[in-house]
């Protein structure tokens, strides 16, 4: 009887590690149904006042090359932060056989597709403890499609931020059970996220206009876009109605704070 039980025990153990790899696909990204290859590559940006800034670029590429990449790049490095308190097992699971597995319909540093005129520029804001790979979806289809989309981690209010050296940008610690002072906190937030998108796009064109950057004349400065989910969403709003060269913005479930905007910059 203890035989049987023992043995009954290590099949339990063996479905419940497996049951994970079963379930979820290698492969679930969609193939992107645009004209283009899908080329990705990361850069962390230590900008003026927006130190740490973690950009993950996706953008159309001429490559004939069917290549799939990893849906989190680093995945160690990236995990150790965001599974903070999870038991070594329950890391092992997640690490290995669920997130470790995911391939996205991406070449990482394929070669950047030549335009005329430039690509239109897609600026991805996630949300709250959101990170720069969670829109991936969305990245691959405009990406096949002739756009260029950066997703950026906001240094502070998105987990898993961890730079190449090692080091690790903290997640803020913020108290909303203030009720009085929690919507503002939660604006000051947003305001901040903003910033870290003009900061972004400040880049961004300064490569533009960069004779030996890869991104030399590959964007087009009219066509820049915002959008983001939740509290990305809402700095994205922001960050139109502040920043002139922001053509419209996607604001996705996101609060408005329209006493905070720029109301010159709503019609757009």
């Amino acid at each position: 009887m203890t035989t049987i039980i023992f043995l009954l025990l290590v099949c339990f153990i063996v479905v419940v590690l497996l049951l994970p790899y079963g379930l979820i696909s290698a492969n679930p990204f969609p193939t992107p149904s645009g004209q283009w290859k899908v080329g990705t590559s990361d850069f962390i940006w230590n900008l003026p006042s927006h130190s740490g800034i973690i950009a993950k670029i996706w953008y159309p590429s001429n490559t004939r090359q069917d290549i799939h990449s990893p849906y989190i790049d680093h995945l160690d490095r990236t995990l150790s932060v965001m599974t903070t308190g999870l038991s070594p097992l329950s890391k092992l699971i997640l690490n290995r056989l669920c997130l470790g597995r995911i391939q996205a319909p991406s070449m990482i540093d394929a070669t950047l597709a030549q335009s005329q005129h430039g690509f239109p520029t897609i600026l991805l804001s996630p949300g709250f403890g959101g990170v720069n790979f969670l829109n991936t979806f969305y990245a691959l289809e405009f990406a096949s499609h002739g756009f260029i989309v950066v997703g950026i981690n906001h240094p502070g209010w998105s987990s898993g931020s961890l730079l190449v050296d090692g080091s690790q940008i903290a997640f803020n610690k913020v108290d909303f059970n203030n009720v009085d002072r929690a919507d503002t906190l939660f604006a000051e937030i947003v305001e901040k996220k903003a910033n870290n998108l003009s900061a972004v796009l400040d880049e961004l064109f300064h490569l533009n206009a960069t004779i030996d950057s890869w991104l030399y004349q590959k964007i087009n400065p009219d066509k820049i876009f915002t959008a983001g989910h939740s509290s990305g969403g809402s700095a994205s709003f922001l960050a139109c109605g502040a920043d002139s060269r922001i053509a419209k913005s996607v604001n996705l479930d996101g609060f408005l704070y329209m006493d905070r905007i720029d109301i010159a910059g709503v019609g757009k």
